[in-house]
């Protein structure tokens, strides 16, 4: 079902779509530098289709399919292994990179953790809540980046598939993904030029609750313990596989 939003008497409309939706992540990262990542485009499903590469695509990217189109720890090994380590170590030749994480489930997974060690990457996890304020794409690009999406989906009028998702997502990031957002981002957080009170100075302290005490002694908590299977070997899996671009239609 697609049904035209505009105001009566204007020709500015917008389509929007009711049906036939689902979820997908995009990965991607930047560098102080305005070095940026080749991105990682998640799809929902289990098996990668042909018909998802029809048309020829503008920019490189890594495609991987999941179940739920998220990301987990096994994906997320990969990705440092094929994509993010290769990528930035010719940056920083012999020396340690530091990674920024919001606190999902998967970027806390102690093999995950170990990998980076292992590569001289530092893991560095943001306190809950807060990457609206000390990540740099939350503060300045992806704003950005959600607006111009709008744009050229609109633009296009027309339902977006899986064939159509790159290259209409490759116009809205090089119009998001700009030296001057990127430089902005990592400012107003206060990760470089390092200035922790930046952001810091406008973050409201938390209420202290009052606690009244009780006369009966508090109660133990309950511990569990799951079996964590051993961490895999330092190489990655396959799952993900890497797409150029096409400059000629196939």
């Amino acid at each position: 079902m697609r049904k035209r939003i505009c105001r009566q008497g204007r020709r500015d409309s917008q389509f929007k779509e009711y049906s036939n939706r689902e979820s997908g992540t995009i990965v991607t990262a930047i560098s102080a530098a305005t070095d940026i990542v080749t991105p990682l485009i998640v799809f929902k499903g289990k098996e990668q289709l042909a018909g998802w590469q029809k048309t020829k695509k503008e920019k490189e990217y890594w495609y991987c399919v999941q179940e739920n189109g998220y990301m987990d720890s096994r994906l997320t090994l990969d990705y440092l292994g094929l994509v993010f380590r290769p990528e930035t170590a010719p940056i920083a030749p012999g020396r340690w990179r530091l990674l920024v994480l919001d606190r999902f489930d998967c970027h806390l997974d102690y093999r995950v953790i170990e990998y980076c060690w292992q590569h001289c990457i530092l893991p560095f996890a943001l306190p809950p809540h807060m990457s609206h304020v000390l990540q740099p794409l939350d503060v300045a690009v992806f704003s950005s980046l959600s607006n111009a999406y709008g744009k050229e989906v609109n633009y296009i009028r027309a339902a977006v598939d899986k064939d159509m998702f790159p290259n209409i997502f490759s116009h809205a990031q090089q119009a998001a993904f700009t030296p001057s957002n990127i430089r902005s981002g990592f400012r107003k957080t206060g990760i470089w030029p390092f200035d922790p009170p930046q952001r810091l100075q406008n973050i409201r302290q938390p209420q202290l609750l009052s606690h009244t005490p009780s006369d009966s002694p508090p109660s133990s908590p309950r511990l569990s313990f799951t079996h964590t299977p051993p961490p895999p070997p330092n190489s990655p899996s396959s799952d993900l596989f890497y797409s150029p671009k096409t400059p000629t239609t196939p």
